[in-house]
């Protein structure tokens, strides 16, 4: 009775000494994945900082362009934005009639009445 429960014990022992090497295969894995994520965020921060610089330069050089040239940036920029601000609603409508006159069939399926717009059909 001892032996069979010492050797109950040592398999137990051997299968928790597996789960553990397991686990620690994972974790170093894991610490690996996280210190090359770390890298990446690294760079690309660098690289957000280079672009973000190399952006201010070039606003600068346009908007002295602008000003020799009697360009208002200002004028040009707010007009943009009324622009933006009036057009969704043309938008979304041009998205919808666009939309309409495309047919959508699946594959190896036939088509259903309802699946092309009655206007594209008759245009």
């Amino acid at each position: 009775m001892g032996l069979g429960s010492a050797g109950k014990m040592l398999q137990t022992l051997q299968t928790v000494s597996e789960r553990a090497e397991q686990l620690y295969a994972q974790l170093k894995d894991v610490r690996e994945r996280l210190t090359q994520i770390e890298n990446d965020v690294d760079a690309t921060t660098k690289t957000v900082g280079e672009l973000e610089t190399e952006l201010t330069e070039h606003r600068v050089i346009l908007e002295a362009l602008a000003e020799k040239e009697g360009i208002d940036v200002g004028e040009l920029l707010a007009d943009e934005l009324i622009t933006e601000a009036e057009s969704p609603a043309e938008a979304v409508a041009d998205a919808d009639s666009t939309a309409e006159d495309i047919p959508v069939e699946e594959e190896g399926t036939a088509p259903d009445e309802g699946t092309t717009s009655s206007a594209s059909t008759s245009e």
